[in-house]
């Protein structure tokens, strides 16, 4: 826990708008820190720019890393005009 206050510190000056403001920013927690959620939420409480949210994925999305066999296109997708 000794580190989360270095993170807190990365993170806020990460946060500072560029010239120009900045859109949503978005922190997503890894599954194995979802209990720092509350604290980070805490920590940039009136931010109203930022999104803080932990990873809801259940996995890879690629279950393979082969290549496929075969192509399944008929056709190339572009227009000639592109």
């Amino acid at each position: 826990m000794s580190s989360l206050p270095g993170l807190l510190l990365r993170i806020a000056r990460a946060t500072n708008p560029p010239e120009g403001g900045a859109g949503m920013m978005s922190i997503i927690i890894r599954r194995p820190y979802a209990h720092l959620k509350e604290e980070l939420c805490r920590a940039f409480e009136g931010q109203e720019d930022l999104k803080i949210s932990v990873d809801s994925r259940n996995g890879e999305r690629r279950t393979s890393q082969a290549p496929v066999a075969t192509e399944c296109r008929q056709a190339d997708r572009r227009s000639p005009n592109e």
